[in-house]
């Protein structure tokens, strides 16, 4: 390592999902303001990849906790001048690789972890008493969203150390989102709705199963609700499914490489959230100007969401989702005016934007 890093981001796996699109989209981001940025990612091969002014650096671990040492030789070494670490269960051992290292290291929440820990494998539940310990080492931390920012200073026990709270929205590309969703122009698919995420209690997917029994009891006109991902809360839904005797009307197709194809062509993009830190598909639902029907959850999407490109309805209320899906799918214009304004609101996030902010914090 010959160049000392603006800015490193310590995340997960680079196989795949959102936080490796997250970490794609800040080296877009970062090479376009032309700022050093390193990605770091535990696993391997071992090695590193430059692109323009940013290089992804792998470091030949595997799991967190086995990977202190290798964090902390990659600050000592690169010695980057502001270091983010996401997701969460890669935080405290980050954390204390930077004390070792005598490097600050600034956590970036993505999740309500305390709500639904059952759902998490039984290594991670001990996370929450890992960042109690090593969250007031960090001179700031950050979180995707306001709403998960009050989470941390409650339920993770750092309020009123001396630590500095800063909101950090995740970025998205929409140049990349569009081009990958391909040409669905001249597509006439039956009324389809579309969700996406992991199948667990955060995502309220069994909510949106609900609102799909009473649209169907409702309305003659044929729909079908697509819900994308995988988790482990399946079983529960299939079983949710097959007693609505909903089968040919909800599917679960698992996860998918590239589901922007199925975005465009939605009616609607439907987020049932309970919890939400950011709401990464809200943000790419608009930027494909398509109409997006979310809660009004604690976390992102209340606060990336308006009225002019979305409808917004309580958490936990099946009647409201169907009467919103029920809308969205007999409004024309109603349709129309939703996805006019999407796009415009997606461009806040553009990955330039979130660099620039990203510097602004170091610099403050």
């Amino acid at each position: 390592m010959t160049r000392r890093p603006r800015v490193a981001l310590i995340t997960g796996i680079a196989g795949g999902g959102a936080f490796v699109r997250i970490a794609r989209w800040l080296m877009k981001g970062f090479d376009e303001i032309g700022v050093p940025f390193d990605v770091v990612y535990i696993e391997g091969p071992p090695g590193e990849k430059t692109y323009g002014s940013s290089r992804e650096i792998h470091l030949g671990t595997e799991f967190a906790r086995r990977s202190v040492r290798a964090f902390a030789r990659y600050l000592e070494d690169a010695r980057p001048a502001f270091t983010l670490v996401s997701p969460e269960f890669l935080a405290p051992y980050a954390l204390l690789a930077g004390r070792m290292a005598k490097q600050p290291v600034i956590p970036w929440e993505a999740s309500f972890l305390t709500f639904g820990l059952e759902d998490l494998p039984f290594r991670k539940r001990a996370l929450p008493t890992l960042q109690r310990i090593t969250y007031p080492w960090a001179p700031i931390v950050t979180a995707v969203s306001s709403d998960l920012l009050e989470h941390i200073k409650e339920h993770l026990g750092v309020r009123g150390r001396k630590v500095r709270y800063e909101v950090l929205p995740n970025p998205v590309d929409v140049d990349e989102v569009v081009g990958r969703a391909g040409d669905v122009a001249g597509v006439t698919p039956e009324t389809s709705f579309c969700a996406i995420g992991r199948l667990t209690v955060h995502k309220g997917f069994d909510v949106l199963v609900e609102a799909a029994d009473l649209l169907r009891r409702e309305s003659s006109d044929p729909f079908r609700v697509s819900i994308l991902g995988e988790g482990p809360r399946r079983q529960e839904l299939e079983t949710q499914i097959a007693q609505r005797g909903l089968r040919d009307v909800v599917h679960l197709p698992g996860h998918v490489d590239n589901p922007y194809p199925s975005v465009a062509a939605a009616t609607a993009v439907v987020h049932p959230a309970r919890r939400e830190g950011f709401g990464l598909v809200v943000v790419e639902a608009l930027a494909l100007g398509v109409p997006v029907i979310a809660t009004t959850c604690p976390g992102g999407p209340k606060e990336i969401l308006d009225p002019t490109c979305s409808i917004l309805v309580p958490p936990e209320d099946a009647g409201a989702l169907a009467d919103a899906m029920k809308r969205v799918a007999s409004e024309r214009l109603l349709r129309a005016r939703l996805a006019e304004a999407g796009p415009s609101r997606a461009r806040d996030y553009l990955p330039a934007r979130v660099a620039q902010h990203i510097v602004a914090l170091s610099e403050s």
